[in-house]
């Protein structure tokens, strides 16, 4: 609307989607209003007019101010949204008039005042969050949920941080509320990227731990839309946490999947959290499968390495190697235990990896390129990098005597 250049049914798109906004601005506020039912067979546009006087009611806005005169002339049949966004049975689309334009500065007007009313009324949506935090699940509180509370972090979060209930789980699952889980939002010059939270998730966790409801948790938590999302991929790893490890092993190859897009302190600890809780129940294969894609390296391209000063081209773990280490100090004890002679093979053929990408292209040699990167096998003051191999090669020698002794 505020370029030149406009599409040319401009007028019918802005339109329809001034109704979208206004049909969800009353979804919400007629929640906290004593609408007047219309008698059965009138028209809908009685019921969208009584919606509007009851909302102006609510926000002490008189219906005879230019505010609640605009906003009620937007629910007749002939000058409302409705027939400014439909076309004349085949007439061509309508241009741009200075009345649409009126109409259109009026739109925001009402937005503005209305949604200011609003703030100074929210706290009515917790007391309304608060009933049904107290009710059972039915289809009027679910559609309570979905169409009249505000589908914002606060008011998400205040329920499903609160909600104990069990028999919610079901019904909020087959209604589509773990579906959307959210994505990362990066800046306009896609220099920074940030990770919202999924308030939903809060409630998957401790579902997780009620015997009667594990089965269901882990059917929604593979049911979950892939995403690269570092939070949502922490709350379903806590979720999984809490799973008996039998079902927790069914949620490996999910799980390895958010390895590739894991944050700082955020998802390497609790996956390898994930390990030791699959081999403490005796899940030998998908611990393995999941602590070797945790240890993955890969090389970097030159141009994006940390390191360019580096003639050997040291590899890159996906996640990050303060958090490699101490997956590493973690996990390799428990490992070792479990796995016996294996767990040293497992750390062998990654650091033969690691030592193989950092030579490029080619399968190099660990026994003929060790001592360009590694003084001395034990420590020493001459080991003075601190890289994926030395961390590799520490987890190896330390877990020696423990095999020995095992």
């Amino acid at each position: 609307m505020e370029t030149r250049e406009t599409l040319e049914a401009s007028s019918h798109v802005v339109a329809h989607l001034c109704r979208e906004i206004e049909g969800s601005v009353r979804d919400v506020l007629r929640l906290h209003t004593t609408t007047r039912p219309v008698p059965p067979g009138q028209e809908d546009e009685k019921k969208h007019r009584r919606e509007v006087e009851s909302i102006l009611e609510l926000l002490g806005i008189d219906e005879k101010e230019a505010v609640g005169k605009a906003w009620i002339a937007l629910t007749t049949r002939k000058g409302g949204l409705a027939a400014k966004a439909h076309r004349g049975n085949l007439d061509s689309a309508r241009p741009i008039t200075q009345e649409f334009l009126g109409t259109w500065r009026d739109f925001q007007t009402i937005l503005d005042v209305v949604l200011k009313g609003f703030e100074r009324k929210y706290a009515n949506v917790y007391v309304e969050l608060d009933r049904l935090l107290k009710r059972k699940p039915t289809k009027k509180t679910l559609k309570t949920l979905r169409q009249n509370i505000p589908s914002n972090l606060a008011a998400r979060s205040y329920f499903f941080t609160r909600l104990e209930d069990p028999s919610w789980l079901a019904p909020l699952a087959k209604d589509g509320f773990f579906k959307k889980p959210p994505v990362p939002m990066r800046s306009t010059d896609d220099k920074s990227v940030s990770y919202p939270p999924w308030p939903e998730s809060a409630f998957l966790v401790r579902m997780a731990g009620v015997v009667s409801e594990a089965e269901r948790v882990l059917e929604i938590i593979l049911a979950v839309p892939q995403t690269e999302n570092a939070l949502v991929h922490a709350s379903l790893a806590d979720a999984v946490l809490r799973l008996p490890p039998k079902l927790s092993a069914r949620c490996v190859d999910i799980a390895k999947t958010w390895v590739e897009h894991s944050m700082h302190l955020v998802v390497p600890q609790r996956l390898g959290a994930l390990v030791v809780h699959l081999l403490d129940g005796g899940c030998v294969d998908p611990a393995s499968s999941l602590i070797r894609k945790l240890l993955e390296v890969r090389l970097v391209d030159p141009r994006k390495r940390r390191k360019i000063w580096d003639p050997l081209r040291d590899p890159q773990p996906w996640i990050e190697e303060s958090d490699y280490r101490s997956v590493l100090e973690e996990v390799g004890p428990v490992l070792v235990m479990a796995m016996g002679l294996d767990a040293i093979r497992l750390l062998a053929d990654v650091l033969q990896s690691a030592v193989g990408s950092s030579k490029g292209p080619g399968k190099a040699s660990l026994h003929g390129t060790a001592g360009l990167w590694r003084s001395a096998i034990e420590p020493h003051a001459q080991n003075i990098e601190t890289t994926v191999k030395h961390y590799l090669v520490d987890a190896i020698r330390g877990s020696v005597p423990n095999l020995v002794e095992k």
